[in-house]
């Protein structure tokens, strides 16, 4: 497995909610351009740090991925109301992925988890437009046979 198949597999995920259309028009792989769209929310997947480990030497290898997940919700209302509504969505895309513990069947996941979320924070963007914004920690665990080159 690699990351890109770990990626597609969270984007397809979160792309099951009614509120991330499959047309991916709020909700993209390492691409911040979408903050320009008109959206109430949008969501950024971008890589983390891998870590693996021999779990049956020398051919089955165990790999947690680490996938970030950036959530931005546009500031449109008082600071209050705004930071109100940012922590349904966050909480609502948590309970959707929690909902998917191998990513809706993705090949080789094992596991996926939402492992924590920064503190929400306002990023300004281009043309002035100004989000509330958190990143989410998911990590995906996954195993796999490998095939040994040496002789």
């Amino acid at each position: 497995m690699s990351y890109a198949t770990v990626e597609a597999g969270v984007l397809a995920t979160i792309r099951l909610h009614a509120s991330y259309p499959s047309s991916g028009s709020n909700s993209r792989a390492q691409d911040y351009n979408i903050l320009s769209a008109a959206s109430p929310r949008c969501v950024v997947v971008v890589p983390g740090p891998v870590e693996r480990a021999v779990v049956a030497a020398p051919r089955r290898v165990q790999s947690f991925w680490t996938v970030y997940i950036d959530l931005f919700v546009p500031m449109r209302t008082q600071r209050s109301t705004q930071h109100t509504n940012f922590v349904a969505e966050r909480d609502t895309l948590l309970a959707h992925l929690d909902a998917y513990p191998t990513l809706n069947g993705t090949a080789g996941v094992i596991n996926a988890w939402v492992v924590g979320v920064d503190d929400p924070v306002v990023w300004v963007g281009s043309r002035s437009a100004s989000y509330m914004s958190a990143r989410v920690r998911m990590m995906v665990e996954e195993r796999e046979n490998i095939t040994i080159a040496e002789t």
